[in-house]
């Protein structure tokens, strides 16, 4: 039997951030569609209930690991096969996806985690040093953006170059410390992306971590519908022009040595993310700009830029 694919997403269609996964032109309410099917098999307090099976909120969707997951599973394939105006006490368990926004799929209390020069070519391009084991370091929470938001460039620097970098990006799904690499993939929920928008001009850490520096999503990829991370080729558009392209088989480290080595300076929690680096950036950004990073097998993540007002 097919396993049920599901794009996880944050959506927002004016009530608050929910849980959803996209499916075309639509968003499905994951929260909803348990709710509707334990409802027609005449389940006590679907709702309630549903609350606990598919949360509609991320974090706890997110920590509630495989039997959530699955849960999602089935109740989307369910909602698939019912009729177009099927509903959970009167709400539409789907909604076209030009009637949302789409939120970075991230939490209140995600920790942002990249890694610096795993690509030789980023490493030749910006003239440094291979670092001989990953090396983390952090962006706040408060710099993530979703799909679709602005990249505000900042006033006082411009225009020394601002650039970019598509990165394939794991989401973590269970806590731990100090994790084995041999046990990095129990930790693993699924994978999304990150642009690492970045002011070379600037040599200190304010240069990753000024508002709207990461971009992020535009949904989370279960673990096992994203079976080769190790291969994955990554892409940059500017105004529909490649700019940039790679592939993670390229990677100086394993994810599961990047993941390792930063639980060893932070505990992760579910919700985290962590970004895998990129190839290298030559062509700066301008106002104007459109940029689409891509990962093949994880979506397209579309963010204008403009400069600030």
């Amino acid at each position: 039997m097919e396993m049920q694919e599901l794009r996880v997403c944050v959506y927002d269609a004016g009530e608050g951030p929910r849980v959803g996964s996209v499916e075309g032109r639509r968003v499905y309410d994951l929260n909803l569609c348990c709710a509707a099917r334990l409802e027609v098999q005449g389940v006590d307090d679907p709702f309630g209930l549903a609350e606990v099976m598919a949360p509609p909120g991320l974090s706890g969707f997110l920590a509630g690991g495989e039997e959530v997951l699955a849960e999602a599973r089935r109740s989307m394939e369910w909602a698939l096969g019912q009729a177009e105006d099927a509903a959970a006490a009167g709400r539409a368990l789907w909604l076209n996806l030009g009637d949302v926004r789409l939120k970075a799929p991230i939490t209140a209390a995600t920790k942002v985690i990249c890694m610096g020069r795993v690509f030789m070519s980023h490493v030749v391009i910006g003239g440094l040093e291979p670092h001989p084991k990953p090396t983390p370091f952090y962006k706040l929470n408060q710099v993530v953006v979703g799909p679709d938001e602005w990249v505000v460039l900042p006033r006082h620097h411009y225009p020394d170059p601002v650039v970019y970098g598509t990165e394939l990006t794991v989401v973590i799904g269970k806590s731990g410390r100090s994790i084995p690499e041999d046990r990095v993939q129990d930790h693993v929920w699924g994978y999304t992306i990150l642009n690492d928008v970045t002011m070379r001009g600037v040599h200190n850490t304010m240069a990753k971590v000024f508002d709207t520096s990461a971009p992020v999503g535009p949904w989370i990829t279960p673990r096992d519908q994203f079976r080769n991370p190790h291969a994955a080729r990554l892409r940059l558009r500017l105004n529909g022009q490649e700019v940039q392209s790679g592939n993670t088989k390229d990677l100086r480290f394993t994810i599961e040595d990047m993941v390792s080595e930063s639980s060893k300076w932070l505990t992760l929690q579910p919700g985290d993310v962590i970004s895998t680096g990129d190839v290298g950036a030559t062509v700066p950004l301008s106002p104007g700009d459109v940029m689409e990073a891509e990962v093949d097998g994880l979506g397209v993540l579309r963010n204008p830029v403009k400069l600030e007002e």
